[in-house]
């Protein structure tokens, strides 16, 4: 999977916790997490969990442009 970031406002030089996050739209509608009487289209997650909610990745951040490139492994996070 291919795709491309970018933060408009700068950040303060330091070390961050990155998680990364996609998700695909399905035909399927659900509840609405706020408004359970509403039907939206379902999302899911199609990044492994090991990049978002239990990520470990960590990089530096300088003063300056910086490029953080990351190498995804692992199946898609499909629920």
């Amino acid at each position: 999977m291919t795709g491309k970031y970018e933060i408009k406002r700068g950040l303060r030089p330091g070390r961050y916790r990155v998680e990364i996050r996609s998700t695909e739209t399905l035909k399927r509608k659900v509840p609405n997490p706020t408004i359970p009487s509403e039907l939206v289209y379902e999302e899911v997650s199609v990044i492994p969990e090991q990049y978002n909610t239990k990520s470990r990745e960590i990089r530096e951040v300088v003063p300056g442009s910086n490029v953080l490139d990351f190498d995804l492994k692992g199946g898609a996070a499909r629920r």
